[in-house]
């Protein structure tokens, strides 16, 4: 799957009132396409990516960037807390398909990722009491206290909301630099395997889910896109990477995801594991 930049392809909102996206959902809420294959992204990319008039941050942007260093930022551990030792041996096994293909591989840690956490969920929580009451009608009453605990964690009243969205700024420009040396960043998806049914909205639920996403976070935060591609299976779970660049960079991502794939293979659908 490919999480696209900030503007890359136009949206209508997915919460009510559609038409009229709170600021965090402008800024952070996008789409992008899910395939078997990296090569497919490509051309559901070329399909849905434009401008179009009801989304008026959309924009028109040639894929194809200017040529940069073969160069590939590989994140082995995650600030903030450890990695299950199989979510690791995936990141290394995309490392060493993309050494494999010619890129030059360098263990490099991205800018300040748990203050882009502490951003996302801080610039979250300022419009989510806006949006509460229309999630109440479709979300059930456990996952609905997740969004109130996160309101109640990261309070509104604690941080003004200009302090948020300067530090927003002050971090896109340091991921940018860190981009500007390492064209493409490898990391995990989740920090730890897949978690055990309606753990998320259970006691501890809110900790899991900033826990788990460590690595997610910073890249919607920032609206710089990710392309999650499959590095095998371990213990019957199947593992995967996210390949990072800058914003607008869409091209990088597949160009090192197309790589792990031709050296790692693809995973196709299995019956669900119930038991």
């Amino acid at each position: 799957s490919l999480k696209t930049s900030f503007g890359r392809f136009p949206s209508a909102g997915t919460m009510p009132p559609a038409d009229t996206p709170t600021l965090a959902f402008q800024l952070m809420g996008v789409e992008g396409p899910m395939a078997r294959h990296v090569a497919d992204l490509r051309l559901g990319v070329e399909v849905m990516a434009g401008r179009h008039p009801r989304d008026p941050k959309s924009v028109t942007v040639p894929f194809d960037g200017p040529p940069v260093a073969r160069r590939a930022a590989v994140l082995t551990e995650v600030p903030g807390g450890p990695i299950h030792p199989a979510v690791a041996d995936g990141v290394a096994k995309a490392a060493g398909a993309l050494e494999a293909a010619g890129w030059e591989i360098v263990e490099a840690t991205p800018p300040e990722m748990e203050q882009c956490q502490e951003v996302w969920a801080r610039m979250l929580s300022c419009d989510m009491p806006a949006t509460v009451g229309a999630a109440a009608e479709i979300m059930s009453d456990d996952a609905l206290g997740l969004l109130n605990e996160l309101i109640d964690r990261f309070s509104p009243d604690d941080v003004p909301a200009i302090l948020i969205h300067t530090e927003y700024h002050r971090l896109g420009a340091a991921w940018a630099g860190f981009f500007a040396e390492n064209p493409v960043l490898i990391t995990p998806v989740w920090t730890q395997l897949p978690f055990a049914h309606d753990a998320d909205v259970g006691e501890g639920g809110m900790d899991l889910m900033l826990d788990l996403m460590r690595c997610i976070t910073p890249v919607n935060l920032l609206g710089i896109p990710a392309c999650a591609v499959p590095v095998g299976v371990s213990d019957g779970i199947p593992q995967g990477v996210q390949v990072i660049a800058d914003r607008y960079r869409e091209d990088l991502c597949l160009e090192g995801a197309a790589d792990i794939e031709d050296a790692l293979g693809n995973i196709t659908p299995i019956d669900p594991v119930t038991a």
